[in-house]
C-alpha cells in the first residue's frame, strides 16, 4: 500500500507551521512522491491568492467573535465521545500518513482563515477560476454586470478629480462643460484612450484624489437601474440644492459617448451606495463635447 501525507499536514507544511521533526518527515516523503508534491503546490497557490487579494479592514469586534466561535467549536469537539480514536485506514487503495493533531496550534491559524473568508467575498470564485483555467473549463467574463465576477467592482477605475466646483441644478450645464474642459482630451469620457480605467491628470489647480470606496458600488447599482454603462469620470465635489440649503457632499458622474457627441452629467448623493440608487440622483443634464 502506498502511503501519502494527508492534506491537513501538507497545508501546515505550506505555511511553515510544522515542527522540525514533522517537516523533515514530510520533506522525505515529498522527495519521492509526485502526487503529494502536486497537492502541496496547489495548497501554496491558495495561500498566495488569499494573500494577494485586497482585504478591507475588519470591524473592531469581528476577530474576537470569530475566535470565540472557533474556540467554542473546538471545545465541543474535545468533549464529544470517541474523539480520541483515530479512524482505521480503508482496506486497499492509497493510504495516508497520520500525523498527531495539535488543536492549540491550529486555533490561531483557523481564526486567520475564517477572518480571510469573512472579508474576501469573492475568494472562492477567484480560486475556482484559477484552478480550472488550465483545461479551459472557466473563462472570466469581461463585461461588468450585477451577475459578473465578485472582483468586478475592484477592477473599475474611472478618472477621478476634485475640481472644487459647488454644483447647482441651474448652472449644471455650464459647470459640466467647464469641468470637462479641464480634463486632457485622451482622458475624457469617450476620448481616444478611454476605457473606464483612465489615469489622466486634471488641469492645473485641480487634484487627483483617491476614489471613495463606495463610488464603484454606486456606479454599478446605477448602471443596473438605468441600464447604462459605468461613468468614466467622477468629480468629488459639492451640490447646493435649489431650496437654498447648505451645500452637501456629492459625486458628479460623467458618462461618455462619441467624442463628437454629448455627455451625460449626473449628480448623486454619497448615500447612493447604501440606499436606493434611483433616489440618490440629485440632478442630471447633458452637455456638448468640448
Amino acid at each position: 500500500m502506498t502511503s501519502h501525507v494527508d492534506a491537513e499536514t501538507l497545508a501546515l507544511s505550506a505555511e511553515g507551521l510544522l515542527d522540525e521533526a514533522e517537516e523533515s518527515s514530510v520533506q522525505g516523503h515529498l522527495a519521492g512522491c509526485e502526487q503529494c508534491n502536486e497537492q502541496l503546490t496547489a495548497l501554496a497557490d491558495v495561500s498566495r491568492l488569499l494573500g494577494a487579494a485586497p482585504v478591507p479592514e475588519l470591524p473592531a469586534d469581528a476577530a474576537t467573535r470569530i475566535e470565540e466561535a472557533v474556540r467554542a467549536e473546538a471545545e465541543k469537539r474535545d468533549t464529544a465521545p470517541g474523539t480520541d480514536t483515530e479512524p482505521s485506514p480503508p482496506p486497499g487503495g492509497d493510504g495516508v500518513v497520520p500525523f498527531k493533531r495539535r488543536p492549540g496550534r491550529w486555533l490561531p491559524y483557523l481564526v486567520g482563515a475564517a477572518a480571510a473568508v469573512f472579508v474576501i467575498g469573492g475568494a472562492g470564485a477567484v480560486l475556482h477560476s484559477t484552478l480550472t483555467s488550465e483545461d479551459g473549463a472557466s473563462r472570466a467574463n469581461p463585461e461588468v454586470s450585477g451577475q459578473g465576477p465578485p472582483d468586478a467592482a475592484l477592477s473599475y477605475q474611472p478618472v477621478v478629480l476634485e475640481s472644487g466646483t459647488e454644483y447647482t441644478e441651474g448652472d449644471l450645464d455650464q459647470q459640466g462643460t467647464e469641468v470637462l474642459d479641464t480634463v486632457p482630451s485622451d482622458a475624457r469620457p469617450g476620448g481616444p484612450e478611454d476605457d473606464a480605467e483612465g489615469t489622466g491628470d486634471s488641469s492645473e489647480g485641480s487634484t487627483t484624489p483617491e476614489m471613495p470606496d463606495d463610488v464603484s458600488t454606486c456606479a454599478h447599482e446605477l448602471g443596473e437601474v438605468n441600464d447604462e454603462a459605468l461613468p468614466a469620470l467622477v468629480d468629488i465635489a459639492t451640490f447646493r440644492p435649489t431650496d437654498g440649503g447648505a451645500a452637501e457632499d456629492a459625486w458628479v458622474l460623467y458618462y461618455g459617448s462619441d467624442p463628437a457627441g454629448e455627455y451625460e452629467v449626473m449628480i448623486v448623493s454619497p448615500s447612493c451606495a447604501a440606499g436606493d440608487p434611483g433616489d440618490s440622483v440629485l440632478a442630471r443634464t447633458t452637455v456638448p463635447a468640448p
